[in-house]
């Protein structure tokens, strides 16, 4: 294939970071422990690393938030180094720091899992506000523009991303369990609101009738109406009920962004996905990288 030329679009922009070290404390959703995370200031380069820091807090141990340090998808997300330590439930705040331009960071956790705090990317974001963003004047961030289709499909789901000059993403989901299809699309345009306003607030979410399941295989130890969204029988249990009417399809949009930021760039493609999880995220971003004919990278 003869070789192209990245277009000059908005997203050549240059690599960033957070101006100020920022924290917070949580539960994890699925240990029911109590987990403390701070966001810090990283040099240009670094991409976005956890640290383990009741285990070490030499940056030489870092667990790269990388497509090649993923060790499982169930449920979450998993990241862990070749020294066994480990990162999960990475997600939300991998959309956090994607949807607020952020291409290199230092994620600090007091354990293994990162705190679920309201199940949304939220709290994050507020956080990275906070903490302020830091561009630097001449390195460029990595951009990822996805050359020809690539579609991965499990059952009834689909995951897919398509060649374009912007990165956009389109989720559609059906849920069952008696609740409509919903579908939702954003652009990830320079400065624009899509993220922060309508996707960041969206929380995570599951059926009572599954919670037994998940009990017993020890996950969901920290899950409660505070962190998720529980339906029974069809019917919201959260007080307060939902904070959009699609919010279940905006989540799904959510942890797209999570996972697909494990490229660790900015991308140039259109996302598709169909009742798309983190497994299958996972699998497109592999089916992408497999062959080098599919992408193009500065």
């Amino acid at each position: 294939m003869q070789a192209q030329k990245l277009a000059h679009t908005p997203l050549l922009l240059n690599q960033t970071t957070i101006k100020n070290s920022v924290s917070c404390e949580g539960v994890g959703v699925h240990s029911g422990q109590k987990a403390f995370l701070a966001l810090h200031p990283a040099p240009i380069g670094t991409g976005i690393v956890f640290v383990r820091g009741d285990l070490t807090q030499n940056l030489d141990d870092a667990i790269g938030a990388t497509l090649d340090q993923v060790v499982d998808t169930t449920f979450c997300t998993t990241i862990a180094n070749t020294k066994g330590h480990s990162a999960r439930t990475i997600e939300h705040v991998m959309a956090a720091l994607k949807g607020c331009g952020i291409d290199n960071a230092v994620v600090e956790l007091s354990g293994s899992e990162v705190p679920i705090m309201d199940g949304s990317a939220a709290p994050f974001v507020r956080m990275i506000e906070k903490a302020g963003v830091y561009t630097s004047p001449s390195a460029s961030a990595k951009v990822l523009q996805i050359l020809r289709p690539v579609s991965v499909t499990h059952g009834d789901s689909k995951a897919m991303l398509l060649p374009d000059e912007t990165f956009s993403m389109q989720m559609t989901f059906n849920a069952g369990r008696r609740l409509n299809n919903l579908s939702w699309t954003f652009d990830f345009a320079p400065d624009s609101v899509a993220f922060p306003d309508h996707i960041a607030s969206a929380r995570t979410f599951g059926f009572y009738e599954d919670a037994e399941q998940l009990w017993a295989a020890g996950l969901a130890q920290g899950s409660s109406l505070e962190n998720t969204i529980v339906f029974q029988n069809g019917e919201i249990m959260n007080e307060a009920g939902l904070r959009f009417d699609d919010e279940l399809v905006r989540h799904k949009l959510l942890d797209a962004v999570g996972d697909l930021a494990l490229l660790g760039a900015t991308l140039k493609g259109k996302f598709i996905g169909v009742n798309s999880g983190h497994t299958l995220h996972f699998k497109l971003m592999q089916a992408v990288m497999a062959d080098a004919d599919n992408y193009l990278s500065n």
